[in-house]
């Protein structure tokens, strides 16, 4: 676009230095730009229309329609670093977070049928979300410091479990296996969980994910035993009375 002297708009500088935007992000590790920009979300009759939603199949079909929250952007753009997705295609357990967000709010639109959405999907734009990349968008300066401390940020979405939070799910992981490690009956397992934990800290596993979205092939897979997983899920509800407690 420019003005009728001939003059680039600031719009249009912005959408030129784009693709040398999203290369710098990339470099310091900053997979999300790119994301936002490989998945915009077009379709009208999407909730989430304006927003970055990753598709299965046909666009047009808005069932088809998968929204990134903030806590799987994240998670995404971890596992393009270490070379387990890439922008077009996600892994196995981003789509697994994709599928769950998905009927979860879905669930909720169902029982707030009577009530109008506020944002779609009650979701926050995602940094440098479509909109900020529309020809015709006014396009906020964003520098490279505010996307990156966006990336470290915790998700600000409602809780959808008693075992999420603001925390890092990382974190939570993290807290869980120490917890498990400080009891009797795991007292000689410390360096298998130390084991199990790197490992679903590397496959990007959560501890939702441990307790009820793990196969048992995908387990075995790890080098573990299937009794173990079961172990560990009985477990789980003894830290989640912990965490509860402790914030009572």
């Amino acid at each position: 676009m420019t003005n009728a002297r001939g003059r680039k708009s600031a719009t249009t500088t912005q959408l030129m230095n784009l693709p040398g935007d999203l290369e710098a992000e990339r470099l310091a590790g900053n997979h999300m730009p790119e994301i936002s920009f490989r998945w915009p979300c077009k379709n009208a009759h999407c909730k989430n229309n304006g927003h970055t939603c990753w598709v299965k199949g046909n666009s047009d079909l808005p069932a088809n329609h998968y929204p990134v929250s903030s806590e799987i952007f994240r998670s995404w753009s971890r596992q393009i670093m270490k070379e387990k997705s890439t922008v077009n295609v996600p892994s196995a357990s981003i789509v697994l977070k994709l599928s769950k967000f998905k009927s979860l709010k879905e669930a909720k639109t169902k029982e707030e049928v009577e009530q109008p959405y506020a944002t779609p999907y009650s979701q926050p734009p995602p940094p440098y979300g479509w909109s900020a990349y529309q020809p015709y968008a006014q396009i906020p300066s964003l520098p490279q410091q505010f996307v990156l401390q966006q990336a470290a940020t915790p998700s600000h979405h409602p809780p959808l479990s008693p075992l999420q939070s603001s925390i890092d799910p990382a974190e939570v992981l993290e807290s869980f296996i120490e917890f498990v490690k400080g009891l009797r009956q795991w007292a000689s397992k410390a360096e298998l969980l130390e084991q199990i934990r790197h490992t679903l800290i590397d496959e990007d596993w959560d501890l939702e994910g441990l307790r009820k979205d793990i196969s048992d092939n995908v387990w075995e897979s790890f080098g573990f035993k299937v009794g173990t997983l079961a172990r560990l899920r009985r477990e789980i509800r003894l830290f989640k009375l912990q965490r509860q407690e402790e914030k009572n």
